[in-house]
């Protein structure tokens, strides 16, 4: 388990009318990474089904520094990947390389929307990330589909969407117009420009003029942090509509449970979280590894690690930080058997 159990029945599981299966085989990971993986797990033995010596073990890269901010993190992330690239990996094209990040707020930072996620206080995050707010699914689930639709051509997707009517000659016109003017200039507004030039549009879309007139009402627990999102950059829109989609690569280490990938790389720049104490796991590691696995109390901090790191099928890469005590980096390095490569920010 990942996430800790926050219910109110505290009462220990009764495991005895369970039964154990035995799961030897690993269908997704090499040789190399489930012997690493072993090393998480001692308890927990299995077998690869393929072993491609042609691959490079896991490897450990150290940054030299606190990646704290946006542009400490972007510098690390820059220094990291273009050291991977060297060895071959890729993060842009076909099937890219994973990374794996520990918060929501850095996976932000890194896709360029932190401010839009900034906006919203932490218990109102889901109305962000689940598009729960009226305002952000609409710019996300209509307003970034029909653009999409605009440009594969698909005038009827956009027209059914907003339920546009009076289609006369002129109305299409102002339709077209604007829709070639939001696919070439949109990410170059603020999203309160974005919005003043679709509601051009409302008189013609009962979708806009019921948007418009919940925008204009007094939402006092809204309005504050509709002021915020008003005046954002429209790319930082964009591009979180972008992260929603199924084919992307960058994830948070929990949402990556399930998910496979060629080559991961996970970021661990934070040490300590509410749940989670990534600087005192490192710094115990043979005791936090050897310790006997409490379903009622797992080590959620040992399980989020490894559920990580087992996401690779091919290649797998660990982006460490000065945040950490030194004991936990040597016992980091050791872990790795010492496969570890050495970056300096200041010879970015």
């Amino acid at each position: 388990r990942i996430y800790r159990d926050k219910s109110e029945n505290k009462t220990p599981y009764n495991l005895s009318n369970f039964v154990t299966l035995e799961s030897n085989i690993n269908y997704r990971s090499n040789q190399l990474i489930v012997d690493f993986l072993r090393k998480l797990r001692p308890n927990y033995i299995q077998q690869a089904v393929n072993n491609d010596s042609n691959l490079r073990p896991p490897l450990l890269i150290r940054f030299k520094g606190i990646a704290d901010t946006s542009n400490r993190l972007q510098s690390a992330l820059y220094a990291s990947k273009k050291k991977l690239n060297e060895m071959d990996w890729r993060f842009e094209g076909l099937f890219p390389a994973a990374i794996l990040f520990l918060t929501q707020k850095k996976r932000a930072e890194y896709l360029n929307f932190s401010n839009l996620e900034n906006a919203f206080q932490y218990s109102d995050k889901n109305k962000l990330r689940e598009l729960e707010d009226p305002l952000v699914d609409f710019l996300v689930s209509t307003l970034e589909t029909s653009i999409e639709d605009f440009d594969k051509k698909k005038y009827a997707e956009v027209i059914n969407r907003f339920g546009f009517y009076d289609m006369t000659s002129t109305t299409k016109e102002l339709i077209y117009d604007i829709f070639v003017r939001l696919a070439k200039e949109r990410r170059k507004f603020r999203v309160y420009d974005v919005l003043k030039i679709i509601f051009k549009l409302k008189a013609v879309s009962p979708l806009l003029k019921n948007l418009a007139d919940f925008l204009n009402e007094d939402h006092k627990a809204g309005r504050d942090y509709y002021k915020k999102i008003y005046q954002i950059e429209y790319k930082e829109v964009y591009f979180f509509a972008n992260s929603l989609k199924d084919s992307s690569f960058v994830k948070t280490q929990h949402s990556s449970k399930g998910n496979q990938f060629e080559k991961v790389l996970v970021v661990c720049t934070q040490s300590n979280w509410p749940d989670f104490n990534f600087d005192n796991f490192f710094s115990n590691l043979d005791q936090r590894i050897n310790a006997e696995s409490n379903i009622s109390s797992p080590d959620l901090t040992r399980n989020l690690f490894y559920v990580s790191c087992s996401r690779a099928q091919k290649e797998l890469a660990v982006l460490i930080d000065d945040s950490f005590s030194q004991r936990s980096i040597e016992n980091l390095e050791k872990l790795f058997n010492h496969n570890v490569i050495y970056l300096d920010p200041k010879e970015g």
